[in-house]
Order: C-alpha cells, then structure tokens, then sequence
C-alpha cells in the first residue's frame, strides 16, 4: 500500500546524485496527488513534480521502509546509509529492523538496565537483517572526522582544524558498548556489512573500533603512512583511550596542524594522565619530552599552568627540563605561580628551577605572584631566596607591583623578609607613592611602620602627599602627614598638595591640609583662591578665606 509513498520520500530526501543510481518511478502518482489530494493526507502538496510530505519524519520513516526491503538491490547502501545526512533514516532502518528485539531497540535508546534484562540470551538476539546487537551499537557510538594527514620529515602532522565538533563518548555509551563486549561475539559476520569492526570503521566510531581490536588480539605493528591508524592515535590522547597504545609496537611522532601538539602536549592539555604514563613508555616520546607548540610552551609548562600535579610529577620523573620558557619568556615556574599552585612551585623549585628566571619585560616567578596577591606562593618564593628586589624593565619591584594592586598581606611578606622600601621604578614612583596615589589605606600603613620616604617626589615632582590629595584620599593623607611628610612641596609645574586638592572640590581635603597648616598665601600661580574661584567651587573658597583669617591673625 505503501510503497509509493516509500518512492516519493525517496525523490524528496535522497539527492539527485545518489537517486540516479535507483530505477524509481513515482511520476504516475505524483501527477495523481496533484490533481487531486492524498487521500491519506500524507502529502500535502507537489510542486515541480516535487513532493512535500506532512513532517519531514514520514518521509525519513517511508525511505527506511524502502532500504529495509530493497538494500540487497542496492549498490553502495553502506556508503549511502551511514552517510551523516542520512542519520534520521537510518535510525528508523535499524529501529525496523529491529521488529520485536528489544535488545536492539534497547541498543538505539541507550538504555543499558533493558539490555541486562536479556540475560544470557543476549547474545544470540538478531534483528531482520541478522545482526548481533554488539554489532548495531558500534555504529552509534561518536563520529570523529576523519583529518587528513601529511608526512613531513617523519613527522606526521594531524589537520586538526575541523575536529572541534567531536566530544568524545558519553559514558551511558561507553558502559553499554564495555557489556556489550563482554556478552557479545566480536566476530561474528551478517548479511549487511559483514564484520562487527566494520561498522565502527564505516562510521568512525574510534572508540568501538579500538574495543574490537583489543578484543582481536590485533596490533597496527609499525605506522608508515596508515591514515586510520593515525587518527585514532590522535583521538586516543585527546579523550584518553590509553588502550590505543597497546595495539602499536612502535609509534611515530605527531603533530596538530593548529597548536603544533605532540601526542604528549593533547594527553596533558586534556588532562588524560593514563594514557601519558602509557605514551611515555615508548622513547620516541621519552626523547621529545621537551618539543615545544606554537607558543614555545612544552607539556610540562601547561600541566602547570592547568595546576596538574599528578602530571608535573610524572614529567618531571621522566627528566622534563624545568627551565623551558615560552615565547613569551615564562618558563613553568611563572605558569605555576601566576596561578598560585604553591605545590608546583615547590616541585619545580626542588628540581632546580631558576627562582629569578626573567621573562619578556624583565618579569620574575615573583612579579607573577605578587601581582595576583598569590600570597602562599610568596612566601615559598621567599623562603627559597628569590631575589626581592628585582626589578622588570620598567623598574618596577615586587613591592611595587603588591603596593600598586592593594595586596597588603604580600605587602607585609616582603616588607618582613627586607624588600627596599624606597626603590622607584622608571618614572620615579615609589611603593608609597602608587599605595598613596591608589588609596591603599593598609599598604602605606605597612609601609609607613617600617619607615618609607614619605617625600620621594616622582619624575614629575610628585609626592605621595601630593597624589593621595589629588584623588581624595583623605585618611592615607592624613597618615602621611602625621609621618613627616612635607606638607608645601610643590611639583615640577609648582603645584602643592592644597591647589589640586582645591582644583579636585575635594573638601575634606583642602580642610585637613589647612589644619595641618598649609600656606594659604604662598606665593604660586595659579593660587588656591583663584583654582578655587575658576571652577566654581563656592565651598572651598570660602573654607580657604577662613583659614586665611585665622593665619593672618596669628601672623598679627
């Protein structure tokens, strides 16, 4: 009844390149449902002798319908129903197939507790067409794209720029094909595609396939140009399939085509610790512990960026160089206490690292936690004798860096351990200085109580005082003024602390520095009354008039 409709689904889903190879006629009923309507309603309109059905599924379930009756007849049907198109078609093959297995539906569903209830006579479950249930779930596992491969100088370098797609099994799969294994024969052959490896082969199921081949006892021996067995090397380390490895007596080197990644670099990047002990027993990976990506980072740098100990230590256990720097200049000891991993730091520094190693910008493992306020990680760097006092290429110290981001506890660390209080970096601008200039209330405490330079003027001739008025901070101010600082001095350009306290309306400000007896009248230009008077800052004019009376009268 059905079967010209299984001729028109065929006409709508199946490409005119793939129909040729069908001696299908539906033009006769076409034309019919044209001149009238589907009686059954399936149909709901032809236009240019091209059907629409009611829902795309009819069509998918009609076209099934015609591949489960007629596939012996047709040339290429594996190619054409594994084709990813075709998904949706083939789901309802199989599902026909299936008729009343409820193993192999159990199989298309993924559902694990129906198939154990087959007990032992799951095995022996076949569906129309003669197929083991081991043998319809190796071809609905994931699909990893086949990347093309290119060897250059004996390395093989994987194409990996279209593989982002692909994320691995999910583990309701991976137990079901494990049972399946378990309880199913792995050789048996049937009608459609013959063997159980190939329906994993057929539709790049890498994971099915290497569980066939373990299961077979077969190994790939020594890889020259096999494609196959490259991609699954490359998917094997990136989801951590570390049986792979023991198919290969021996292994070659490759390489991603985006990162420049060795099998070592995906093992650690995707944190598949397993199969890195397992790579590492082969020497051709021994022996490039230390290749380098496109950034120049080696594994041992990204285990500790990542903060993987368990990784790190194993690398480092096979002689990875610990002293390695990226393009950027920073070597695993900056990756690993830039992150504040303090136990890294540890490994690294007893295996030799060098604690003062100066990257891009003259900046050291202790700038790198300093500026994150990785206060654990300072104080390791310290008590291994990092120098504290180094400075990066602009001058600026670990002090300085701890200061300037408000990190008051590694302010103290170094302050204890002897960092110099006053060493200025480029522009001449001390750790008081920034503290002051970013209202660091704790930082310029700390650094006042072991005795800072309160009037180190900057390049420009500014001093903490100076800035700390200039943004309103009225309590670090104050402490500044109570430990000496000079309340008059005046910058380069010859503005005091009072004039940009009165040009910023900062009111508590000019009040403060007036009741610690900042010269109204000195004898600058602009003055405070005239900043005051340009901006239209009423209040300040008139608190600077006040005081203005009271100096007079005790000049008088």
């Amino acid at each position: 009844m059905f079967e010209k409709y299984e001729k028109a689904a065929m006409k709508t889903l199946i490409t005119n390149e793939v129909l040729r190879k069908f001696n299908i006629n539906c033009d006769d009923f076409l034309k019919e449902i044209q001149g009238r309507d589907d009686c059954i309603g399936l149909v709901t309109e032809v236009t240019n002798n091209f059907p629409q059905f009611l829902h795309n599924s009819y069509a998918e379930y009609f076209v099934a319908m015609y591949f489960k009756d007629h596939y012996t007849e047709i040339n290429d049907f594996d190619s054409i129903i594994l084709d990813t198109r075709y998904a949706n078609i083939r789901f309802f093959f199989d599902l026909l197939t299936a008729k009343d297995s409820s193993a192999h539906i159990a199989v298309l569903y993924k559902n694990l507790e129906l198939l154990k209830e087959q007990g032992p006579g799951l095995k022996d479950c076949k569906d129309a067409k003669g197929r083991n249930v081991l043998q319809l779930a190796c071809s609905w596992g994931q699909r990893y794209p086949v990347l093309s491969v290119q060897n250059n100088a004996g390395n093989f370098i994987i194409d990996d720029e279209n593989d982002d797609s692909v994320i691995g099994e999910t583990p309701e799969y991976a137990e079901m094909l494990q049972y399946l294994l378990e309880n199913c024969d792995a050789l048996e052959s049937d009608k459609v595609f013959k063997s159980t490896l190939s329906y994993a082969e057929e539709t790049n199921c890498q994971l099915a396939k290497l569980k066939i081949l373990q299961k077979q006892g077969l190994k790939f021996g020594r890889l020259i140009n096999d494609s196959s067995g490259l991609n699954l090397l490359y998917y094997s380390a990136k989801f951590g399939f570390y049986e792979v490895l023991d198919l290969f007596e021996e292994l070659p080197m490759i390489k991603t085509k985006k990162e420049n990644f060795s099998l070592l670099h995906l093992a650690v990047v995707h944190d598949k610790e397993k199969y890195l002990q397992k790579l590492l027993n082969f020497d051709v990976y021994i022996k490039s512990i230390d290749e380098e990506d496109k950034s120049g980072r080696t594994s041992l740098y990204i285990a500790c960026q990542d903060g993987n100990e368990k990784i790190v230590s194993l690398l480092l256990q096979f002689g990875a160089n610990v002293d390695i720097a990226a393009n950027n200049g920073f070597t695993p000891l900056h990756a690993a206490s830039v992150n504040s991993y303090v136990t890294l730091v540890q490994l690294l520094l007893k295996r030799g690292a060098n604690i003062n190693a100066a990257a891009s910008h003259g900046i050291t493992p202790l700038h790198s936690a300093c500026w994150n306020g990785h206060d654990e990680v300072v104080e390791e760097l310290i008590r291994c004798k990092a120098n504290l006092n180094a400075s990066a290429n602009d001058g600026c110290t670990s002090l300085y860096i701890a200061s300037r981001n408000k990190h008051n506890r590694v302010v103290k660390l170094l302050l204890n351990a002897g960092a110099d209080k006053n060493f200025a970096q480029e522009d001449g601008v001390t750790p008081l200085l920034i503290a002051s200039q970013e209202g660091h209330k704790k930082n310029v405490e700390a650094l006042l109580k072991f005795k800072a330079d309160v009037n180190i003027a900057s390049a420009s001739g500014e001093t903490p005082l100076y800035v700390a008025c200039q943004n309103g901070h009225v309590q670090v101010a104050q402490n500044l003024i109570e430990a000496g600082a000079d309340i008059n001095a005046a910058t380069n350009r010859n503005w005091t602390p009072l004039l940009v306290a009165c040009q910023q309306e900062h009111a508590q400000i000019v009040e403060l520095l007036l009741r610690y007896g900042a010269d109204v009248n000195k004898k600058v230009d602009p003055t405070p009354f005239s900043v005051a008077n340009f901006h239209g800052h009423d209040k300040i004019f008139r608190l600077l008039a006040e005081y203005e009376d009271v100096q007079q009268q005790k000049i008088e």
